[in-house]
């Protein structure tokens, strides 16, 4: 190698590709998300879990058993996703005094609604958009 050849892997830098539990995530070149919108993307691209942060954007406060009734999952289940969710930073919970209850984070909230556009239409929402 002579002095004015360097390894490939000095000469370029590889960007940091975003994991999640173990996978690796692509996003469209160009866009420049926050870590948050990155972590939403990549958890709404699962049904199960698009159609819960969908209810809890629309319902803020809603109990893990009411939550567990919207989406039709055991309560075992819906304490799995929320407590993903919460590891996350995505949720929040507010004690009521009685039940616990869930909610977006600010920052959550903000990429939910940037992500999802048009959120009353998603499955699981009580109150479809009927174009009024």
């Amino acid at each position: 190698m002579s002095l004015n050849q360097q390894p490939f892997e000095t000469m370029y830098v590889f960007p940091e590709l975003p994991t999640y539990r173990g996978h690796t995530h692509y996003f469209a070149g160009g866009e420049n998300f926050v870590k948050t919108e990155r972590l939403m993307y990549i958890i709404i691209s699962q049904e199960k879990e698009k159609q819960a942060i969908t209810i809890i954007l629309n319902h803020p406060g809603v109990t893990k058993q009411e939550l567990a009734g919207k989406l039709r999952i055991s309560l075992t289940a819906c304490n799995w996703h929320l407590r993903r969710f919460l590891d996350d930073g995505m949720i929040m919970i507010v004690f009521d005094g009685v039940h616990n209850k869930y909610r977006l984070t600010n920052e959550a909230e903000t990429a939910c609604k940037k992500i999802i556009p048009n959120r009353t239409t998603t499955a699981g929402s009580d109150n479809p958009a009927s174009g009024q």
